[in-house]
């Protein structure tokens, strides 16, 4: 499953496209050593309201790929 879904994000060009997003600082996926179907997506945005204009806008992408493979979501939120 994650081999499909990171091939379908990279010819998307997920990556390369959120981290041109305004106020984006980072824009990475990892994928697990230990399980191979767990993948962690980690951004970081310099506003609340470059993240919110990010989650209205270039995450549909990211989602309509995601319903294909993507089982659960768990969201962590970190503020300095």
């Amino acid at each position: 499953m994650s081999n499909a879904f990171i091939n379908a994000i990279e010819k998307a060009q997920i990556v390369q496209q959120g981290r041109k997003e305004q106020g984006n600082i980072q824009y990475d996926f990892f994928q697990s050593l230990s399980c191979v179907n767990l993948v962690l997506l980690m951004q970081c945005w310099n506003t609340e309201e470059d993240y919110r204009r990010y989650m209205e806008s270039g995450y549909k992408q990211l989602f309509e790929i995601e319903r294909g493979f993507v089982v659960a979501v768990k969201i962590e939120k970190y503020v300095e």
